[in-house]
C-alpha cells in the first residue's frame, strides 16, 4: 500500500500547572520491503504556556530518524528534526489576533536556509476587518512529518473588508472586500511568481 505500518505508538498529553501544557508523542514504523520504507522512530514534544489572559507561547521538537540496519536503497535521509517556537495573540477583547513564528530544520545533509518563518496580523471589528501576513521559507527548510506547500517563496497577504449593517428582515449586513497576494523567490532575484488582486 506505501503506508508506514506502526510497530508501537505511545502518546502522553496533560497540564503539567494551570497555564503550561505539555504533549508528546513516540511511534516506531516497520520496514516494509515490498515498498522500499525504511524503519523510523518518529517523536514529537511540545510544551504551551499560556501568557495574559489568551495568549500563548508554544515550543516544539520533533524527530524522524531511520532504525534498524537497513540495507533498502531510498531518498530518505537518515534523519530530519524540526523545532521552532510560537507566539499566538488574541486580545482580552478579541479584536485583535495573530501569530508570530520561527521554525528550523536539521536533516544528515545540512542545507542552506533551512527555516521557516512569519507573522500575521488580525483586527476585527464590528465595521472593520484588516488582516496581514508576512512569510518567508527557505529553500532548505524540510519537515518529513509535516507539510510544506511551497519554498524558497516570500509571501505577502492583505486584506480589508468593510461592513455595512443594515439589518431590515432578510439582510443583516452587506461587506465589502479587497485583498492583495505577492509572492517572490529571493534566491532568484526576487523573481515574482504570483501576484493577483481581488
Amino acid at each position: 500500500s506505501g503506508k508506514d505500518k506502526i510497530f508501537s505508538c505511545l502518546t502522553l498529553s496533560g497540564n503539567i500547572t494551570d497555564n503550561l501544557t505539555l504533549g508528546f508523542l513516540h511511534m516506531q514504523t516497520e520496514q516494509d520491503n515490498a515498498n522500499n520504507i525504511s524503519a523510523n522512530n518518529n517523536m514529537v514534544f511540545a510544551l504551551q504556556q499560556r501568557v495574559f489572559s489568551k495568549s500563548n507561547i508554544n515550543l516544539f521538537f520533533i524527530n524522524r530518524e531511520k532504525t534498524g540496519n537497513s540495507n533498502l536503497v531510498n531518498d530518505q535521509e537518515k534523519f530530519n528534526r524540526d523545532f521552532g517556537v510560537d507566539y499566538n495573540l488574541r486580545s482580552k477583547n478579541s479584536k485583535w489576533s495573530g501569530s508570530l513564528f520561527y521554525h528550523n530544520s536539521i536533516n544528515e545533509n545540512k542545507k542552506d536556509d533551512s527555516y521557516s518563518t512569519g507573522i500575521n496580523l488580525l483586527y476585527n471589528s464590528k465595521n472593520h476587518g484588516v488582516y496581514s501576513k508576512i512569510i518567508s521559507v527557505g529553500e532548505g527548510f524540510e519537515s518529513d512529518l509535516g507539510f510544506i506547500r511551497r519554498k524558497g517563496i516570500f509571501k505577502q497577504f492583505i486584506r480589508y473588508e468593510r461592513r455595512f449593517w443594515i439589518e431590515t428582515e432578510k439582510i443583516t449586513n452587506i461587506s465589502i472586500s479587497q485583498n492583495f497576494r505577492y509572492i517572490t523567490k529571493p534566491n532568484q532575484n526576487s523573481l515574482i511568481t504570483d501576484r493577483d488582486y481581488s
